[in-house]
């Protein structure tokens, strides 16, 4: 629990007196033993869109990743699966069906889904991590695309991963959903602060050990 003190200490006294019980009552679940879940995150799958499998990309991290003596599965079994798939259906947060689903034909237990974006004329690669379990989404994160840097932009997807394996090495022990906090206010003039809040205890609570935290489009799904 020591991770969310920073966050209680410069947020409570913006909650009302309800919102600071039910933030407690969140917060007990990491004082609660859980049995370890026995799908740890063992063997895994790079799964790349087209653009990013074209500029090597998906091949320098799977050499990464199996320097690194981690399980993956093999391409032609990728190969077979991403010709039959929408890959993109993968990506949002409403698509935990088809990542059970994608995580099943491949006898994965985490995806690695790579794409192609761009922001400010700069492309970057999203990198999305996910659990073939309950299809949960653990990490998503962009670097920028430098050509001239990309064995640097795959080690830090690596990196990255790394990070993820480590967190998630007893698989996902807990599942906590943040909704959007109520705000009282008749002025509506902090309205925006509802959906905010819940981001910042979200992303307390997601950085325990083993911890998911299920996204709310999932909850309306």
């Amino acid at each position: 629990m020591n991770g969310l003190q920073p966050f209680l200490s410069s947020t409570v006294r913006w909650l009302p007196k309800g919102q600071f019980l039910l933030l407690l009552l969140i917060m007990s679940v990491f004082d609660v033993p859980v049995r370890a879940n026995e799908q740890a995150l063992k063997r895994w799958a790079i799964l790349a869109a087209p653009a990013v499998r074209e500029l090597g990309v998906s091949d320098l991290l799977m050499a990464q990743l199996e320097t690194a003596k981690v399980e993956l599965v093999e391409r032609e079994q990728l190969d077979a699966v991403t010709r039959e798939i929408e890959l993109t259906t993968l990506f949002g947060a409403e698509g935990a069906a088809q990542r059970l689903d994608v995580g099943q034909r491949l006898k994965a237990d985490a995806l690695i889904l790579m794409s192609l974006t761009e922001h400010d004329g700069k492309k970057l690669v999203r990198v999305i991590v996910c659990e073939c379990l309950y299809g949960l989404r653990l990490k998503w994160e962009q670097f920028e695309l430098d050509k001239a840097r990309l064995d640097q932009v795959v080690s830090d997807i690596a990196g990255e991963v790394e990070k993820t394996r480590v967190k998630f090495a007893r698989g996902v022990q807990r599942i906590v959903a943040v909704s959007p906090f109520l705000s009282k206010s008749l002025t509506h003039e902090f309205d925006h602060l509802q959906f905010g809040f819940a981001g910042l205890l979200g992303q307390a609570i997601s950085e325990q050990p083993g911890t998911a935290v299920l996204e709310i489009e999932v909850v309306r799904v």
